[in-house]
């Protein structure tokens, strides 16, 4: 049996977490009403929310308008912001450029214990979507091979904690490691131009590098985190009424 780390036994724990920083995802979600998305009249405010390639929900919830539709008659303008990463989108959230944004529960969890005025308001997804991946012609074949080579890696994100959590799991210490601190896309660039022997590297963009010939050399479900949607204090406080409306259309 395989002793995991500390911080996989705090990645296992951060779904319980999450029920502890918010109350609305610990009561089980209503289906959407007029009533829900009615109640005050927020014309002339907008909800800024974000959307992310690692989380799918927000592609599909943004296409198709889903979002925009339940609020309509609340006069509230629902206004769409990228984020890149869960860095990105806690850097949003913690300057105010977000109301509402998705990271990873690891990156939640940091972002809440190192002070950030943010909850978390639903859970919405349980992946796969980190993995450690190498180049097409890459000696490297597992991960004990990465002690004394250089892996990019996105500093409070998923896969950064992904990378953590391997190599204590493989017993290197990370201190012989260099980790070069590039956002998810820079990471498989540098990858493949041979600027780092390794990547920890982040989907749909490590789904892209493995059809260009990446090879992944390691992969742990149980060293993901679940896809976390927050919300700032202050957007709580003022409007928990549209707080619930978003976390009923994740939900459907």
């Amino acid at each position: 049996m395989k002793n995991k780390s500390l911080l996989a036994s705090v990645t296992a724990g951060v779904a319980a977490l999450a029920l502890v920083l918010t109350g609305c995802a610990s009561e089980p979600k209503p289906v959407v009403t007029e009533e829900a998305s009615a109640v005050i009249d927020h014309t002339g405010e907008t909800l800024n929310i974000d959307f992310a390639t690692y989380n799918p929900l927000s592609l599909l919830i943004k296409n198709y308008g889903w979002l925009e539709e339940e609020l309509a008659e609340t006069g509230i303008k629902v206004n769409w912001v990228q984020s890149l990463s869960s860095a990105d989108a806690n850097a949003k959230l913690l300057a105010g450029a977000l109301d509402v944004g998705s990271t990873a529960g690891s990156a939640a969890l940091l972002a809440r214990s190192n002070g950030s005025p943010i909850k978390t308001i639903e859970i919405f997804d349980q992946p796969e979507w980190a993995a450690l991946a190498v180049g097409p012609d890459s000696k490297i074949k597992d991960v004990a091979d990465l002690e004394g080579k250089t892996v990019a890696a996105k500093k409070g994100t998923d896969p950064y904690f992904f990378l953590l959590q391997a190599l204590d799991e493989a017993g290197v210490d990370p201190a012989t490691v260099t980790i070069q601190n590039l956002a998810h896309a820079d990471g498989k660039t540098a990858l493949f131009n041979g600027s780092v022997d390794a990547w920890a590297g982040l989907d749909p963009i490590l789904a892209g590098a493995e059809t260009e010939g990446a090879q992944l050399i390691y992969r742990n479900v149980d060293f993901n985190s679940y896809g976390f949607l927050n919300a700032t204090e202050s957007f709580l406080e003022k409007n928990p009424d549209i707080a619930q409306v978003v976390t009923n259309v994740y939900e459907e």
